[in-house]
């Protein structure tokens, strides 16, 4: 294989691997992150003005703050995951189940990082095929979510699962 091939297909990973954050995630190349604007079954990030590559610590950033507004948005979404009783210790091992796909967007002129998160059928299929492809999954309910962070306030908005399988 050619170096320029190498190198067009190197995309970087992320394996947040401290006691308190294990993660297995991927920050995707900017021309295949940029599929990851157009969902099918919840809202869409955007629009989106151009794309930047989030660094390792940017991710860290995200991945510190991501469990508790998890936990949050489990406790809101209950019903539709079908957990009338969600504690947070149960929120936090669904989350734990998510792999996360990350995009660079630049929307309104503001960087935020887009987290696409699948789990459960959404990867099993192909279980490594989302580490370079952005996977998009028309309804599919809670296997899959979408949130974006800016990571100069550190805050995530427009949190949302897909539509009802």
């Amino acid at each position: 294989m050619r170096r320029s091939n190498i190198a067009a297909a190197l995309v970087t990973a992320f394996c947040l691997c401290t006691p308190a954050l294990a993660v297995d995630g991927i920050v995707l190349p900017s021309e295949e992150g940029a599929k990851l604007a157009n969902q099918c079954s919840r809202p869409s990030p955007g629009p989106v003005d151009s794309t930047w590559t989030p660094t390792q610590q940017d991710i860290r950033a995200l991945e510190t703050e991501l469990p508790a507004f998890f936990r949050k948005q489990a406790h809101d979404w209950r019903g539709f995951l079908q957990m009338p009783n969600i504690t947070d210790g149960d929120a936090d091992k669904l989350l734990s189940t998510y792999v996360r796909q990350y995009a660079g967007f630049v929307i309104s002129g503001r960087k935020v990082i887009y987290v696409n998160a699948v789990t459960g059928w959404g990867v099993s299929d192909s279980p490594n095929l989302w580490r370079t492809k952005a996977i998009t999954i028309c309804d599919g309910g809670s296997i899959t979510f979408g949130v974006e962070f800016d990571p100069v306030s550190k805050t995530f908005d427009h949190f949302a699962f897909n539509g009802a399988i």
